[in-house]
This record gives C-alpha cells, sequence and structure tokens, in this order.
C-alpha cells in the first residue's frame, strides 16, 4: 500500500513524538515487573481451571454429609422407614399451618410430654393437667398426701442438691401431679408407647404421676445414695402391670424394675422381672371394661345444699316414666354429656343459623331470621325493620347476606337505638349499631314494647332451658335406686344410650313407680330415697371391708409402696400388642383448606375399648378397619388436630395402599385442658 501524506498533521505529529520516546532497548528488570502484575491473573486462572474438578466433588460430600446428618436426626424419614413413592407423592412448596395461632406456649419444665423421635425431642408444650405444689424446707424434708387421690411422697431431709452435686438449704418446692385418664394423657402429650430389644408395644395405663421438685425455678435432684418413699393408687388394678419412668434427655420410656410390680418365683420368692411383662390385647380390653371381677358399685351423685329428696324423687321418676313413654324426649347433649354445667350447656346449644333477610325494595333494612329456631325471642321482632347506622362501632365491615351466624345477641341503647352482636366461628364476632324501626302498615310500633317482648322471650327461653337441664339431672340422680346391679356397671352415657334402646322395659319399671305413688305422694318418696341411701351404705360398707381385709383400697386402687431415685415421670402400665397383625401406611395430614401438616405424635383412641396409645412413628399410621378409631394428631408446633372415626373409616380390610392423605381438623382452641378434652371427645 503507498504510504500518504496524512491529513490530520496534529494527530501524525503527537505519533512521532511518542515513538522518538520509545528505547530501543528493555529495563533490565522489565520482564520482573511484567511476572509480578501477571501472577494474581494467574492464580485465578489455575484457581479457575481446578474448581471445574473440585466443586463437583466437595458438592457430593456435602450433599452426603447433610443426608447422614439429616437421617440421624430425623429417623421417620430414613430410607428404611421412607417408601420411594413417599417422596414423589410431597407438594411442593406446600404452605405449613399458620404457626402464628400458636397458643399453647412452651413450657419452661423438664421435657415432658415430648414425642420419643429425635426430630421431636426439644418440643416442650404446656401440661394443663392440674398439679399440687407445696412448699418445704430442705433441711426437714416432706411427708404429703394428695386428699383427692391419696398418693403420698416422703421426701427426706438434707436429701437434695443442684445440678453441681451441691446440698440444698431453705426453702424448695414440691410440684406432684398425676394422669389418671385418657383426657389427661391427652393434655400433657406424653408419649403412650415402648420399645425394646423385642420390637414396639403400646401402652394401657393404670396411671401416671410425675413429681419434680426445684429451688427459685433451678431443678433439684435427689443425692446419691438418698432415695425418696412414694406410694401411689393405681387408677384400676392391672394384670401384669410394670413401672416405666420417661427419661427426659430422650423422651423415651425406659423399664424400670421395682419390687412392688414382683411376680412369684420357682421357690415361692417373689422376683422382679428382667424384662416388662406382655399382656394380650384382649386382658387389656378386660382390664378396662371391669376390674379384677368386683362388683360394680352405683355412682354417688352429689346434691346441691337445699337438697329436697321428696322433691327429687318424684319429678326424677316423673321425668323418666315421661321419657320411656315418649311424651318427653331425651336431648342429645343429655344422653351424651349429662355431667356438663349449666353454663357450658349453654355455650354450647345457644348456637343457631342466624342470616340477615334484607328488605326487596330498600336494601337498608334487614331483619336477623334464625333458621333453627334456637333464639325463639327473635319472634319479638315481627313486622319490624333493623336500619344500620353510621356511628356503627366496625363501619368498614359489609353486613352480608350470605353469612349464616351462629349466635346473635340484641340490647337496646336509647329509644330505638340498638347494639346488635352476631358471631360464628369461621366470621368471628360483628358488632354495630342500628335502629329499631317499623314495617310499613305497622301502626302499633312502640320500640320499647318490642324490646320488652325480647327481653322477656329470651329469659323465658333460658329458663326453660336450666329448666330442663335440671330435671334431667335429677332424673339420673334418682335413678341407681332402681336400677339393677349389672346397670350399676355402666357409665351414665352408656346407661342413658341403653334407657333410649329400650323403652318398653323402661316404660314398665316406670309405670310401677307411678302406680307406687313416687310422684304425688311426698312421705312416699322420701321413704324410697332414705331407703336407697341405707342400702348405698351397706353396700359401700361391705366393699370398704374387702379392701381392709385385701390390702385394696376402695373399690379398684391398688396402693404401690415405690421407692424412688430420680425426680420425673413415672408409669403404672401394661403394655400390649394389638391382637390382629398390626398393618401400616404411610400417612400425611393436611387442613381442609389444604395446609399440610408436619406431624410430631399421632395418637389412636378406640372408644369401644377405652384403649389409648400413641404410634412409635408419626409417619406410619395404623390400619384397624371395622373399629371406631379416633386419630389425634399433635404437630410440631403443639397444636392438635382430630380425624374422626367416620373419616378413619377410608382404611378398609383388603384395600392395600402405600400412602394417603388425611385431612384433619384443628381442634388446639377446644382442647386447652383435661376437661376440655373430655367434652370434646364425649368422655
Amino acid at each position: 500500500m503507498e504510504n500518504k501524506k496524512s491529513t490530520n498533521q496534529e494527530l501524525e505529529n503527537l505519533l512521532r513524538k511518542g515513538l522518538e520516546q520509545v528505547h530501543q532497548t528493555p529495563d533490565t528488570d522489565i520482564w520482573e515487573k511484567i511476572a509480578v502484575r501477571q501472577e494474581p491473573k494467574n492464580v485465578w486462572l489455575r484457581l479457575r481451571r481446578w474448581a471445574q474438578y473440585a466443586v463437583p466433588i466437595a458438592l457430593v460430600i456435602g450433599l452426603s454429609v447433610a443426608g447422614w446428618w439429616y437421617s440421624e436426626k430425623d429417623p421417620q424419614t430414613t430410607p428404611s422407614d421412607t417408601p420411594p413413592t413417599l417422596q414423589q407423592a410431597q407438594k411442593p412448596n406446600i404452605p405449613v399451618a399458620d404457626a402464628g395461632q400458636q397458643t399453647l406456649p412452651y413450657s419452661t419444665e423438664p421435657a415432658i410430654g415430648i414425642s420419643s423421635n429425635r426430630q421431636n425431642s426439644g418440643l416442650q408444650r404446656l401440661n394443663t393437667v392440674p398439679a399440687a405444689t407445696v412448699h418445704f424446707q430442705a433441711e426437714t424434708g416432706v411427708q404429703y398426701q394428695s386428699p383427692s387421690t391419696g398418693t403420698t411422697v416422703h421426701i427426706p431431709g438434707g436429701a437434695l442438691v443442684d445440678s453441681r452435686g451441691r446440698a440444698i438449704r431453705g426453702q424448695v418446692e414440691l410440684m406432684l401431679r398425676e394422669y389418671r385418664d385418657i383426657p389427661d394423657f391427652l393434655a400433657s402429650g406424653i408419649p403412650m408407647h415402648f420399645g425394646d430389644e423385642r420390637g414396639e408395644f403400646f401402652f394401657n395405663s393404670g396411671g401416671m404421676f410425675e413429681v419434680r421438685v426445684t429451688q427459685n425455678g433451678e431443678t433439684l435432684s435427689m443425692a446419691p445414695g438418698q432415695a425418696y418413699d412414694l406410694t401411689f393408687a393405681a387408677t384400676g388394678e392391672l394384670t401384669d402391670a410394670n413401672m416405666f419412668y420417661l427419661n427426659d434427655q430422650t423422651g423415651a420410656w425406659e423399664y424400670l424394675p421395682d419390687p412392688a410390680f414382683s411376680e412369684a418365683g420357682e421357690n415361692g420368692r417373689n422376683v422382679v422381672p428382667a424384662q416388662a411383662r406382655l399382656v394380650s390385647e384382649s386382658e387389656a380390653i378386660r382390664n378396662n371394661r371391669k376390674r379384677d371381677n368386683q362388683p360394680c358399685l352405683p355412682r354417688i351423685a352429689e346434691q346441691p345444699a337445699k337438697f329436697d329428696a321428696a322433691t327429687w324423687v318424684k319429678t326424677g321418676v316423673r321425668i323418666g316414666h315421661e321419657l320411656a313413654t315418649g311424651k318427653t324426649k331425651m336431648p342429645g347433649w343429655f344422653r351424651k354429656r349429662p355431667w356438663i354445667s349449666n353454663e357450658v350447656l349453654l355455650n354450647s346449644l345457644e348456637r343457631g343459623s342466624v342470616h340477615i333477610v334484607q328488605n326487596r325494595d330498600q336494601g337498608e333494612l334487614f331483619f336477623p331470621e334464625d333458621i333453627t329456631g334456637v333464639f325463639s325471642e327473635l319472634k319479638a321482632f315481627k313486622d319490624c325493620y333493623f336500619m344500620r347506622t353510621g356511628d356503627s362501632i366496625n363501619p368498614q365491615k359489609q353486613l352480608r347476606t350470605d353469612v349464616y351466624w351462629d349466635r346473635i345477641s340484641i340490647s337496646q341503647d336509647l329509644g330505638n337505638k340498638c347494639n346488635i352482636w352476631l358471631y360464628s366461628e369461621k366470621e368471628g364476632m360483628l358488632t354495630f349499631q342500628a335502629n329499631l324501626t317499623a314495617t310499613v302498615g305497622n301502626k302499633t310500633f312502640n320500640a320499647q314494647k318490642v324490646m320488652t317482648e325480647y327481653k322477656r322471650l329470651r329469659t323465658e327461653r333460658l329458663e326453660n332451658l336450666e329448666t330442663l337441664a335440671d330435671n334431667m339431672r335429677q332424673f339420673l340422680t334418682v335413678a341407681p335406686a332402681f336400677q339393677t346391679e349389672d346397670e350399676w356397671c355402666l357409665t351414665q352415657p352408656e346407661w342413658l344410650e341403653s334407657f333410649e334402646t329400650q323403652h318398653p322395659k323402661m316404660a314398665q319399671r316406670y309405670e310401677a313407680l307411678v302406680r307406687a305413688g313416687l310422684t304425688t305422694n311426698d312421705s312416699i318418696a322420701r321413704a324410697a330415697w332414705e331407703n336407697w341411701r341405707a342400702r348405698l351404705r351397706e353396700n359401700y360398707m361391705k366393699d370398704d371391708f374387702r379392701a381392709a381385709t385385701t390390702g385394696r383400697e376402695g373399690n379398684e386402687n391398688l396402693q404401690y409402696a415405690l421407692r424412688l431415685t430420680n425426680f420425673g415421670v413415672y408409669n403404672c402400665d401394661q403394655i400390649f400388642r394389638l391382637g390382629q397383625q398390626q398393618d401400616y401406611i404411610y400417612a400425611s395430614y393436611e387442613t381442609s383448606d389444604g395446609n399440610r401438616i408436619l406431624p410430631a405424635t399421632v395418637s389412636i383412641l378406640d372408644r369401644n375399648t377405652r384403649l389409648f396409645f400413641t404410634l412409635p412413628k408419626a409417619n406410619k399410621m395404623l390400619c384397624l378397619p371395622g373399629r371406631n378409631i379416633d386419630v389425634i394428631v399433635t404437630d410440631s408446633d403443639g397444636r392438635f388436630y382430630h380425624l374422626p372415626a367416620d373419616a378413619y373409616e377410608r382404611i378398609q380390610a383388603g384395600k392395600k395402599q402405600q400412602l394417603a392423605t388425611f385431612t384433619v381438623k384443628d381442634i388446639t382452641e377446644k382442647t386447652r385442658t383435661p376437661r376440655d378434652w373430655a367434652n370434646y371427645l364425649d368422655m
């Protein structure tokens, strides 16, 4: 190419000047300088080259370590416990049940009621079973006896130490808590299964107790070589009972050989079994239904302070005759839960189906309509309307006509201004103000008269309900005086159910009582009650004599004398396996709105046999087709969920499946205490 003179003279001069400044030979250290500048880049290039081999290797090692750690932490999801299809069946990114609704705060007590699965070993839920607390001086010790159960605790003086082994002086606190029945077990959250080298077993408990001693909130222990004495009256005398101790650290039960549970050996000497004794399911059921074949005694009903025997007998016989002959229908609430108080009864029965009906021409006018007829006082608002005012408490909420409310209450403010409360479990509470007005054509409208009639009808409804409840309780109180001895063995709900299925037999019984004058003659009624009380005393005196000669206290309770070295939870229990083959399926749980439940424990309740136990693994559901089974699920946040018996029936014999998802109902708010559990489960 031919050189041409540049048209840009300034650029040419600049280039020439730069070339003139260039040395023909480099500096002596030029290569060292270049090497120093290039070294960081060379290191990065080498790292990038080796990373393409090292990163995959490190990732594989990291995943292996994480998998090993997780399998150790959660044995439920190890390959041996989790089928291949289980992982595939998991819904991706499914929301967990709202932990923000947690209502059972964690307890600061030692970990009781925790799952035996390691993944839940740190879970500490609030234990709502009542406990007795006693303060005493550590130097002198304490001798305490429960006034309700007779359980005694004797801790000698100078036997307590702290976590460092130092002797304790001054005031300390003893806590004694007893678990007597299924509602107690549920409220405590204590696991009800046991395992050893022979396998897994279920508990059929005769009662549990818990002993703790603290000082200023610090948990204390017995000093080495020291022990405390405890006598415990079991809920029922069980065949081949054992003693177990709940390890606070692992959350698992440990068999505790104790002389109180010894058995006769070959030489006639009592020996303590090396392993917990096992009973059959049928034996456990027999123990639950009837203890030791002892004759049943009638229930001693509580009587009010102003008790009049003649009035109660006359009313009880009259109501029994009306129920047996069909003149009066037995309320369902009474048949299932005859022991509930009037306050609880009102709270459970005052539930209707109220919705807001708007005027077709003037939509701002409305009236509440009760479809089920529970709130009879609403009849007072016939030919009336309400109009919501602008100064309502919650004006931002719309008064929807498609919502059905469980409860309604109306009160008068000033003149025709009223306050209205609407409530439903789904919608919560809606409170607002409204003016009461007349419909077209209502010429006699008077707001004061309308509200007076509303109050009268409401008072009448509540009084009628209370009268009905009182009459039913008087009937049940005097009924044992006319029952057969076989009927005494039935619980109150069982006897009421039997009454309903045998109306002809019961009608014959109560007609004879009516003819004898027990509904009209005070003297005859009072004499019948006095004769009954004399018979009752005689029966209980016989039982007391039998108890004194056999070492038993009361009709059922056997006293165990124990000498213990550790504080904690103890269980007087049978262990058993189910008589039928134990089949399991892998189970997952979710709420009706699709929120996935992460189960910590799963408990099984068979109402017919009174068996209650927890499953060894929360992700494996026990299949018991044809049985009346309720399932209670506790999640990792301590919330409770219920799968009723009718839903459990989906597990059918012969229909094998590897995985099933069950829809459960959140019952946390309804099961805060043992009494709540008893009410909810109708136990």
